[in-house]
């Protein structure tokens, strides 16, 4: 993934075209943002976010304020295995906290919508793929507030030094590959 994304911002950043196999299947999606892009690999400011006092930390890959678009490149070797939905990607925390990001920094304003968007490019074979979805201003807040909710909670976990106290998340049970403690787990 490093790799691929040191070639993507090569290419956006001079026009050389460096691209890999696993890049050039997904071209037209790089191509997308040729010229028009203000942040290419950009660490987001230090100050701008934090939830609970914890800032939060992360590097676009691709923003463009022209026509409102924040793109995250990934590297997978199954996008219909591994890959999000629009609905998943419009509940990212990961995207949610870039679109506050832009919001801020950029253009606080409710009524110029946001396209999120992933770009997948996929590791075995010459597949890829964008999924996205639109959202506004007031979504990104509401769901930047339910983001800072859940961190209010981690941090009163985090605190708690007996498990037993801890309310669990049964619906995480089996998340992904499956919760790595369910073996050892009190609450069988």
């Amino acid at each position: 993934g490093e790799e691929g994304h040191a070639r993507i911002e090569h290419y956006l950043k001079t026009k050389e075209n460096c691209l890999g196999q696993m890049e050039l299947a997904g071209k037209e999606m790089i191509d997308d943002f040729a010229g028009k892009a203000i942040l290419v690999e950009a660490w987001l400011d230090p100050g701008v976010l934090s939830l609970e006092g914890i800032p939060f930390v992360g590097k676009i890959d691709v923003l463009c304020t022209s026509d409102p678009e924040i793109r995250d490149w990934k590297f997978t070797s199954d996008i219909a295995r591994y890959g999000k939905t629009a609905g998943q990607v419009l509940r990212s925390v990961q995207m949610n906290g870039y679109a506050e990001y832009f919001y801020r920094r950029f253009l606080d304003a409710t009524d110029v919508p946001l396209k999120l968007s992933l770009g997948y490019f996929q590791t075995r074979g010459k597949r890829a793929e964008k999924v996205s979805c639109q959202t506004d201003r007031k979504i990104v807040a509401e769901n930047w507030a339910a983001v800072g909710k859940t961190v209010k909670i981690m941090k009163a976990a985090a605190r708690e030094t007996n498990v037993s106290n801890l309310e669990p998340n049964e619906n995480a049970c089996d998340v992904g590959r499956g919760c790595s403690y369910r073996n050892q787990c009190p609450r069988g």
